[in-house]
């Protein structure tokens, strides 16, 4: 269960990138490049359904980087599954 997540979420993040040109620019995009280098912690925030997935995605989209969607009930059950 946890190897067909984990490739579920990477097929997510593929579709994702590949469908970057269907998206509207963000604005912000040049700002938040400046920091990609830097060795701190990178927070975006925003309301439910605003875009922050997006936005990460096509800022990172030309970079190497994990996806993991944390609405993803599967997530729940394997955490349930491993404290068993």
């Amino acid at each position: 269960m946890i190897k067909e997540t984990v490739l579920q979420h990477k097929a997510e993040k593929e579709r994702f990138i590949s469908e970057s040109k269907k998206y509207i620019i963000r604005e912000k995009i040049p700002y938040a490049e400046k920091f990609l280098n830097e060795n701190i912690i990178k927070i975006i925030t925003g309301p439910r359904r605003a875009g922050k997935s997006v936005f990460c995605m096509l800022l990172l989209k030309d970079k190497e980087f994990a996806y993991f969607n944390f609405d993803d009930e599967n997530l729940v059950k394997i955490k349930i599954m491993m404290n068993l």
